[in-house]
């Protein structure tokens, strides 16, 4: 619990720090160099030991040996709750992780369904698999998912070859990456 506590931590941090610094950048290369060494370093992050970067502290046995003063004894007992904030913590992060895999096992299904019900045309050598109309062209894997007849042949041009620089630039590793 405690490492997924900190690896998240540190992508919220990173998270604020794209918001604040890339958020409009327009170097995509740097964007994504940037994403591919968030992931890494928030995988490692909780491995790291920030002791030594920080300094050896003294231990609170030393400190407590140093005051003058006599503290009266407490005793604490605990409550018989059946419930500790740790548990709740715990079945809260649970019911996240649930959600988050059920939403992206759906998106997959979605995403399968469409192949397979959705029309398949050639443009330029290139497989596109007709999307119904309303939705916006987007490439997965080797796909490239297009409307075609709400667009001109000129417009679709010009996205087969956006979405193929998505395709050849492996952007669905990215995503399935981020998901994970």
């Amino acid at each position: 619990m405690t490492y997924f506590l900190e690896v998240n931590l540190a992508l919220a941090a990173f998270y604020l720090f794209y918001r604040l610094l890339l958020h409009k950048d327009t170097f995509f290369k740097q964007k994504r160099a940037a994403f591919l060494i968030t992931y890494l370093f928030t995988l490692a992050f909780p491995f790291i030991d920030l002791t030594r970067i920080v300094g050896h502290q003294q231990p609170i046995v030393a400190l407590i040996r140093t005051l003058d003063t006599t503290l009266p004894e407490i005793v604490i007992t605990p409550e018989s709750s059946t419930l500790n904030l740790f548990e709740l913590l715990i079945g809260g992060y649970a019911l996240v992780a649930a959600f988050l895999l059920i939403k992206f096992c759906w998106q997959l299904v979605v995403l399968a369904r469409i192949v397979t019900k959705g029309g398949r045309e050639i443009h330029h050598g290139v497989e596109v698999v007709t999307l119904p109309a309303g939705q916006a062209p987007f490439s997965f894997m080797r796909w490239i998912f297009v409307n075609t007849d709400s667009c001109s042949s000129r417009d679709l041009d010009e996205i087969i070859r956006h979405e193929q620089a998505h395709i050849k630039q492996r952007h669905s590793l990215d995503v399935l990456l981020a998901e994970a």
